[in-house]
This record gives C-alpha cells, sequence and structure tokens, in this order.
C-alpha cells in the first residue's frame, strides 16, 4: 500500500484505506482537511462522524453486500466538513491483499472524477480495469499495460488470446454468469509467462449516464498458489 498512501498524501482528493472488516487505518490530509477529523479520530469505526446520519446504514450495507467477493464498489454519501455543512460525494473501493483502498470526490465536480480514478489505479500494483457495455476497454491502469501490453478499446476477443487455454472456458463462465471472483492465468508480455491471477469484478453504473459497465481488478496470485503447491 505504499504506492496508494504515497499518492493519496499528495493529492487532493479524499482518498483512505480500510482493513477487511471495514474499519479504517488511513486518511489523507484531504479528509482532514475537509472533515477535521485527525487521522486517529477516524480510525475504527470513527470515520462515520463524519457521515450523514441518514447514509451510514446504506454505506454500512453497500459495504457488507460488496466486501464477501471482493470486487470493485462504487460509493456515495453525504460528508459533513469542517464547519458542520454537508457535502454529496462519490467514489470507489477496490481490494488489494487484506485491505481496501478508496476515493471519493465531490458529486458537483463530476468533471474530475476521471482523473482521481486514473490517479489512483496507476498508484496500485494490481491489474485495474473498466470495459463498456460491449465488453471494450474503456479504461487500463499503467500495471495493467505494462503487464499485458494492451490498451484502451481492446476487445474482450483480443484480450482472450492471453489467457491460458485451459482457464478460458471459467472465465468466460464467470463473466457471463455474473460469478464476480474467479482464479486464472494471464500470459505476460516480457516472458510470455504464464501466472495466476485472481479477478474480481463488478457491474456498475448501468442506468446509462456513465462510460463503464464493469469495473475489475486482477491480482497476482501465482507465487501464493506455488507455495501451496498448486502451480
Amino acid at each position: 500500500m505504499n504506492d496508494a498512501r504515497t499518492f493519496a498524501n499528495a493529492v487532493e482528493e479524499i482518498v483512505w484505506i480500510a482493513d477487511a472488516e471495514g474499519r479504517n487505518v488511513y486518511v489523507n490530509p484531504a479528509w482532514t482537511a475537509f472533515t477535521g477529523l485527525t487521522p486517529q479520530q477516524s480510525a475504527g469505526a470513527g470515520w462515520q462522524l463524519a457521515l450523514h446520519p441518514a447514509d451510514v446504514n446504506s454505506i454500512q450495507e453497500r459495504w457488507y453486500s460488496a466486501t464477501p467477493s471482493s470486487a470493485p464498489f462504487e460509493v456515495e454519501a453525504r460528508i459533513r466538513s469542517a464547519s458542520g455543512a454537508y457535502r454529496l460525494f462519490r467514489g470507489a473501493m477496490f481490494p488489494y491483499a487484506n485491505e481496501w483502498v478508496g476515493y471519493c470526490h465531490p458529486a458537483d465536480l463530476n468533471e474530475r472524477a476521471d482523473e482521481y480514478f486514473r490517479l489512483l489505479a496507476d498508484a496500485l500494483p494490481a491489474l485495474v480495469w473498466t470495459t463498456d457495455r460491449d465488453d471494450r476497454l474503456t479504461f487500463v491502469n499503467r500495471a495493467w499495460i505494462e503487464y499485458t501490453g494492451l490498451l484502451a478499446g481492446t476487445t474482450i476477443e483480443e484480450r482472450n488470446k492471453l489467457v491460458h487455454p485451459e482457464d478460458l472456458g471459467r472465465l468466460i463462465h464467470s463473466l457471463r454468469d455474473g460469478e464476480t471472483e474467479v482464479e486464472f492465468r494471464i500470459q505476460r508480455r516480457r516472458d510470455r509467462a504464464y501466472r495466476w491471477h485472481l479477478l474480481r469484478w463488478e457491474r456498475v453504473r448501468s442506468d446509462g449516464t456513465a462510460p463503464f459497465a464493469r469495473i475489475g481488478t486482477a491480482i497476482d496470485i501465482h507465487d501464493l498458489r506455488a507455495e501451496r503447491g498448486e502451480v
């Protein structure tokens, strides 16, 4: 998470990190500046003090419905400023290892949302991507490009060429039938080696008001499987 924390400390957007149970373990200076809550006050469940009381339950329900599959998900809530006024924020959370990293931006500054999404995604070592309703890539982060060599605009047929033939059917089944977590091997561009990854994805913004319909992350678990004798 060092890269994410370095990124978070350098931007004006609110960024935080939570453990697997939803307990806050880090907030960036932008959070403290806006809410007036220190990192110590925000730790654990303390961050909820800055939420509008009517939004606390919905955020908790969103968290507990999304975390079993460890798929990225969107968040929306009213956050109280240090002056006491509430402002609507929107953002997303991404899983990585045993933690989650999230960001949010004021809803009335939507033109900045894509910029911060890209900045945060590029700070993560996991492969991060979004697609449109035809499963054509609309965004890929730096780690994705370095690993696969594929850019935004790539079709699912082109991406499938990098999937190990023995795993392709399982991946297609996952995407088609809504199984949001699947392990499969992806070919690495620089040496043509196949490495196991854990893919987690979620459909988002299905109302047609945003440029992508699916968001996902793929985490390299090859060494972990090797330790278990599964490679």
